[in-house]
């Protein structure tokens, strides 16, 4: 199989204009992985114990892989989460609540509450941009969703992710 050059690109996340197409808070999460994406569910059933709202995530297996080693040292630095079983969560679909993404992101506040942020943007720009020799121009990124929950539950997702897939 021929192998394609490697091409970068610079990636640019506008964080003042700021617009996450999905805020949620999730309590339950589910991790699906297929032969080259992942589907990550995530849940708010709070205290009605139904499902409140549920959005799912796509992301290609390449992107989770690439992003392990920065997922997991964030965790070792934020410290092990207490060693729960994740609460499950799966969803159906319905196209509007079914969002791709390219890009993991998380972060905390005052070590209550964590956020684990999805960003997309253009592979078809990205390539033409390296390709043109522009890839010092950035590629923009939109928020493709902002979901919070407990901290633990947050490390602990980054835990339940890398146990979910296989090389």
């Amino acid at each position: 199989m021929k192998k394609l050059p490697q091409e970068t690109v610079n990636l640019s996340i506008d964080a003042t204009s700021f617009d996450a197409k999905n805020l949620m808070f999730f309590d339950r999460c589910g991790i699906y992985p297929a032969d080259t994406f992942i589907e990550l569910h995530f849940g708010f059933y709070g205290e009605a114990q139904e499902l409140q709202q549920g959005l799912i995530i796509i992301v290609a297996m390449n992107v989770v892989k690439n992003a392990q080693q920065n997922l997991l040292s964030y965790v070792e630095k934020a410290g092990q989460p207490e060693m729960m079983e994740l609460p499950k969560c799966r969803l159906r679909g319905t196209g509007s609540n079914v969002v791709p993404a390219d890009f993991i992101g998380l972060a905390q506040m005052a070590n209550v509450e964590g956020e684990i942020l999805f960003h997309t943007f253009s592979s078809k720009v990205a390539i033409e941009r390296a390709r043109s020799g522009s890839s010092n121009a950035p590629v923009a990124a939109i928020c493709s969703a902002l979901l919070r929950c407990s901290v633990d539950l947050q490390k602990r997702w980054v835990i339940g992710l890398y146990e979910n897939i296989q090389d």
